[in-house]
């Protein structure tokens, strides 16, 4: 199992590097409104948080539950301050004409034998006719070189009449489609979405405070453990470089593109996670352990929510396969990121057939 042994050096890398850690300044408050750090200029996003618990509860409700389960709908979503309550509205029908592709994250092709974003989220939908398939970029490669992957993963595809194209991101995931879209708009035409989860869309503070300590470690052949890369991970995570990036390249406009965030508090947060959950949290305590949560929004796009969730368990079954290093301390169950997953397909495949 290669994985484990990347991701407990990486961490590690930060945590002998952060020393003792200053108390947070804010307190975790969910009385909030959303909030996006974004470039002057930039679109601002639309909230659709209410259409998307709707669906997301209906499902979440339908499933099974184990004596002594009592989690709820607003255990698992977070329902901010200003949320609006929409009239009740049919769930959406499944329309396989969708056509998926699942961006992996940093380090993601180094734990791919472990597991894949969102895989037990495909296992739920496949048997239905849908069609989704996973790219596992390079875990150790800058956004530029993803997106190059991404292009030929597009290029590959067989779309059939009536296709519609999807690129899900997670994670770093995100600004290497991002980097996609703008650096290959021929190709880009094909897309008719873009779904950001836990998405590194503005980069994260720890990958600026910390890129010496990373880089140092990723020096190392020893450490290597991710193949075809060019060793640009933490440099397209570093909100010094995207910042200006996003700024510099409006998205095409065709291409309609959603976030789902993700933050929680710390004792819900993994093992790993909490060195740099803590490191976050002197920005801001509503971080998921990689990211802050207004750093997750991609400009101009449609803002379905935030998962009550860290980094890892909104997309990857980590927690139930690793339990012990990606486990959650007072976590009873696993997150259900399979009902999440399907959440996000039926209202993208909504919100895209009320648009045409």
């Amino acid at each position: 199992m290669r994985g484990l042994p990347v991701l407990v050096a990486a961490i590690g890398s930060v945590i002998l590097s952060a020393g003792c850690t200053p108390k947070q300044l804010l307190d975790y408050d969910l009385d909030v409104p959303p909030q996006q750090l974004a470039p002057f200029g930039t679109a601002a996003p639309n909230s659709e948080r209410g259409r998307f618990r709707q669906i997301f509860c209906e499902l979440y409700d339908a499933e099974p539950k184990t004596p002594g389960d009592d989690f709820t709908c607003d255990d698992v979503l977070h329902r901010l301050g200003d949320e609006p309550a929409p009239p009740p509205t049919p769930l959406p029908a499944h329309d396989t004409s969708l056509r998926f592709l699942i961006i992996t994250s940093a380090l993601g092709e180094c734990v791919a034998d472990i597991a894949t974003p969102f895989d037990q989220g495909v296992e739920r939908l496949a048997p239905l006719g849908y069609r989704i398939d996973t790219v596992v970029v390079g875990g150790m490669s800058s956004s530029s070189y993803n997106a190059t992957m991404i292009a030929d993963a597009v290029e590959a595809l067989q779309l059939e009449p009536g296709d519609r194209l999807v690129l899900l991101g997670y994670s770093k995931g995100s600004p290497d489609i991002l980097h996609f879209l703008v650096g290959y708009p021929e190709l880009a035409e094909r897309v008719h979405a873009a779904v950001s989860v836990s998405g590194a869309v503005n980069g994260s503070p720890v990958a600026d405070g910390f890129s010496g300590a990373f880089y140092r470690w990723l020096s190392k052949p020893s450490t290597l453990f991710c193949e075809g890369r060019d060793l640009g991970m933490v440099s397209s995570l570093r909100r010094g470089n995207l910042m200006p990036w996003l700024a510099a390249n409006p998205l095409p406009a065709h291409v309609r593109t959603y976030s789902l965030g993700a933050f929680t508090d710390r004792k819900h947060v993994a093992r790993l996670l909490q060195v740099t959950y803590d490191l976050l949290a002197q920005v801001d305590p509503r971080n998921d352990g990689q990211l802050l949560f207004s750093d997750q929004i991609v400009p101009g796009s449609t803002l379905l929510g935030y998962a009550n969730a860290d980094h890892w368990a909104v997309a990857m079954a980590l927690e139930e396969r690793r339990s012990f290093w990606m486990g959650h301390p007072h976590r009873k169950r696993a997150f259900p990121r399979a009902v999440l997953f399907e959440a996000i397909v039926r209202f993208v495949a909504e919100d895209l057939a009320d648009r045409e």
